[in-house]
């Protein structure tokens, strides 16, 4: 499976490649997420430090991301919030049934994160991740 982290410039998503365990794929991901990138590979983690994973569960086409309340502890930080949702959406995109993601901070529904992306309804997964235009 693949887990999406942040360059250290912030601009770009890397893929970094697990063993698919026997256990729940996406909570396997989002525990991934949450933890961080390895070391070894100079990528930044897109979620903020002190984040937990309370629960993940997928149903009809939608995962339910359920994160505790240092998710958005952040308090701004335009390229930071955009990278933390991107990061899960790009994730969960490998999975061909999961279609949306809906997020959740300590099992409620926010309307807003801190800069302002609105994650009151589920957003769709991202089928292209990095997009570059190219300027001739």
């Amino acid at each position: 499976v693949q887990v999406y982290f942040s360059d250290n410039q912030a601009m770009y998503l890397t893929p970094v490649s697990f063993v698919r365990p026997e256990e729940d794929a996406y909570t396997f991901v989002m525990k991934k997420l949450v933890e961080g990138p390895p070391k070894a590979t100079g990528l930044v983690s897109t979620l903020y430090k002190g984040t937990k994973l309370n629960s993940v569960t997928v149903s009809d086409g939608n995962a339910t991301v359920d994160l505790s309340k240092e998710a958005v502890a952040y308090g701004g930080g335009t390229a930071f919030e955009y990278l933390f949702v991107q990061s899960v959406l790009a994730t969960f995109a490998q999975f061909p049934e999961v279609e949306t993601v809906q997020f959740l901070i300590d099992g409620e529904h926010y309307d807003l994160l801190p800069e302002g992306t609105d994650i009151e309804m589920p957003l769709s997964v991202n089928k292209t991740v990095n997009y570059i235009l190219n300027k001739e």
